[in-house]
Formats: structure tokens, C-alpha cells, sequence
């Protein structure tokens, strides 16, 4: 009975390190795979035990990064094809004369053709455009008329100034201004064409009820070059 119950004893005790290996896992085992390096190429695992690509859920690698493939706001994208560099003055012209603000770099330049063509496109918008003094106020210099200057025969827009903040010198007559403003198409009532008709200015067609369309131009800096001093 002693030789039996020592068997037991023996087999019990060969028993033992195999069930606690088998609760707590062997060290050789998936447990060493858990622990990544710094450096570990592999990616770490959520809570099911999947691996998890950062990407995969549309995050970014890094905070504050915006992602390769992704296009930034104001981009190529925003900028307007149709911009028109503004073109360096010609030689030849002389020294430059300023009335009002001086003109800003980086503001649309529309030749005064395509002005006259399509005003509606730029209406109530900044924009720069060129052309030739046809005719000026002649009591403070409060307009001027201008046309092209590939075109004088062609139509005119009429120039007023921002807030009648400044006027144009009276013999500006003949004079190429380069203008900054805002222009738009607009109706003049009977009495603003006798007016204008009264201070030498010819507002183009006139309707017969007395009204006339005009394009206008609020100009908030003048460039004038040429201007012939009396």
C-alpha cells in the first residue's frame, strides 16, 4: 500500500508543472509577440487582437498633418485661369502721376475692350483696366471720360471717384490713365444727361425719353502718365 500511494504522490507532482503551464501560458509562447519595440515594423493590435493600419480608418500618421493625398484649401485649384497679368507700363510714357490711392499689386487687370464688352461680367467687382482721357470735368475735375486707346473711336466709360475723395487735373484731356475701382452698368435719368451734356460730356446713345445707358467706374486710384501741362 506504501509503494502504491508513493506512486501517486510521484504522478500528482509530475502533474502539477503541466497544468500550471498550461493556466498561465507557456513563456515561449504568444505572450512574447504582444511586446512590440519602438522600432517594430508591425503594427499594433486592437482590442479584438486584429491589426490595425492607422490609415485604415481614415486617420492621419501624424496630429496636425494633413495627408498626401489630400488637396489644401486655396490651392491651385482657386486660382482664376482667366486672370490677366497686369502689364508694365510702356516705355516711353514718362513720369507717372497718382491722384487717390495708389494702385494695388495683385488686382485683376481687364483690358478696356473686354470691359466694354462684357460689363456685367465685372460688375460691382475690383478690378484695374487702361485707356485714354477723352474728355474731363472741366469745373473741379470731378469725371473724366475715357476710352481705348487701340479704339478712340470706340465707346466710353465714365469715371467718377471714390467719395469724391480727389479730382483729376482739368487738363488731363489726352492723358493714359491706368484705373482701380469697381464698374457697373447703369441708366441715366434725363436730368443727369443735360447735366453731363451742359459740362461737355458726351453720354454716347441717347434714348428718346431723355435717358441714357452708360457703363460706370468708381475709381478709388488714378496712374496717369502723359498729361500735357499748360
Amino acid at each position: 500500500m506504501r509503494t502504491i500511494r508513493i506512486s501517486k504522490l510521484a504522478f500528482l507532482l509530475f502533474l502539477m508543472p503541466i497544468s500550471l503551464n498550461t493556466a498561465c501560458g507557456d513563456s515561449s509562447g504568444g505572450n512574447d509577440e504582444a511586446v512590440m519595440l519602438p522600432d517594430d515594423p508591425v503594427a499594433p493590435e486592437n482590442g479584438d487582437g486584429d491589426m490595425v493600419d492607422p490609415a485604415a480608418d481614415g486617420e492621419n500618421p501624424a496630429d496636425g498633418e494633413d495627408s498626401p493625398d489630400e488637396t489644401p484649401m486655396g490651392g491651385t485649384d482657386a486660382v482664376d485661369d482667366e486672370m490677366e497679368p497686369t502689364p508694365e507700363p510702356p516705355m516711353g510714357r514718362g513720369p507717372a502721376e497718382l491722384f487717390g490711392e495708389a494702385l494695388s499689386e495683385g488686382i485683376r487687370f481687364v483690358p478696356f475692350e473686354e470691359l466694354i464688352e462684357n460689363p456685367d461680367k465685372y460688375d460691382d467687382k475690383v478690378i484695374q483696366t487702361e485707356g485714354g482721357v477723352r474728355q474731363v470735368c472741366q469745373r473741379r475735375g470731378c469725371w473724366m471720360e475715357v476710352r481705348s486707346l487701340d479704339d478712340p473711336s470706340g465707346e466710353n466709360i465714365t469715371v467718377r471717384f471714390l467719395d469724391y475723395g480727389f479730382f483729376v487735373p482739368l487738363d488731363s484731356r489726352g492723358a493714359i490713365v491706368r484705373i482701380q475701382g469697381t464698374p457697373a452698368v447703369d441708366t441715366l435719368t434725363a436730368e443727369e444727361v443735360e447735366e453731363l451734356l451742359a459740362e461737355g460730356y458726351d453720354p454716347g446713345i441717347v434714348q428718346e425719353d431723355g435717358t441714357a445707358t452708360v457703363i460706370r467706374f468708381t475709381a478709388s486710384g488714378v496712374m496717369m502718365w502723359n498729361r500735357l501741362d499748360d
